[in-house]
């Protein structure tokens, strides 16, 4: 009850004002813009991790599994700016065992994160870094080189979209014009597909040994969707 006097009352202030027509309906509409696109780059991450029952092998070990993945790196043309670590964590580990934990070794692990530009170069660290024992990888996440262009241009598709939803809601409830009160838009939703099973460790050992090529990566077409909220008003 609170919620339709307070709409009166805005119609009756805007009948005095007369600068305005009074008779109005507000839409709220929401919608959705797409674009298409082939990612050109991706970013990933590597675990690397040792553990052992002296805290200095430990370190040192992961020490040589990141150099070894940094020399892989730029082996493949990654430029430095593309990839950097994380300071070495070392904590203990235990396992739990007939009703007690059991001391298993000090564990010292770093993160590795990395941008490919190309993914040619991506597919032979990938192939290469399934075999390297201390090393896990994870999170591969696929982009675009011009994505903030077609960012903008998903918007731009969502505005279509919703003008044109407007105008033909303004048609069908008989409406003379229609104005533009308010845009909103919300987060990015870009839709990505990682090949099943590719970070396991697995996959490596059952064909390392006769493997002759790269691991083939085609993260085929991908969508970019973007989400605008606008509010018209609609004049009758």
């Amino acid at each position: 009850m609170k919620r339709l006097a307070c709409l009166l009352l805005t119609v009756t202030l805007l009948g005095c004002q007369g600068e305005e027509p009074s008779d109005f309906l507000l839409l709220n509409l929401a919608s959705n813009g797409e674009v298409k696109l082939i990612p050109d780059m991706a970013s990933m991450s590597a675990t690397i991790s040792c553990t052992d029952k002296v805290i200095e092998r430990s370190a040192d070990c992961t020490k040589r599994a990141i150099t070894n993945l940094f020399q892989l790196l730029d082996k493949h043309g990654i430029k430095k700016e593309d990839y950097h670590s994380t300071r070495i964590n070392l904590e203990k580990e235990h396992t739990w065992r007939n009703n007690s934990h059991i001391f298993v070794g000090y564990k010292s692990s770093s993160t590795i994160s990395m941008v490919f530009r190309d993914l040619d170069a991506m597919s032979q660290v990938i192939t290469a870094a399934l075999t390297m024992k201390s090393v896990e990888l994870s999170g591969l996440n696929y982009s675009h080189s011009q994505i903030d262009e077609m960012s903008q241009q998903a918007y731009l598709n969502a505005l279509d979209t919703s003008r044109e939803l407007a105008e033909k809601m303004q048609e069908k409830l008989g409406g003379k014009s229609l104005v533009v009160m308010e845009v909103n838009n919300s987060g990015q939703n870009f839709v990505t597909r990682v090949p099943a099973g590719l970070m396991k460790r697995e996959m490596a050992q059952g064909f390392a040994d006769t493997a002759t090529s790269p691991i083939q990566i085609n993260p085929g077409e991908l969508t970019l969707a973007k989400e605008v909220n606008v509010l018209y008003k609609v004049y009758r």
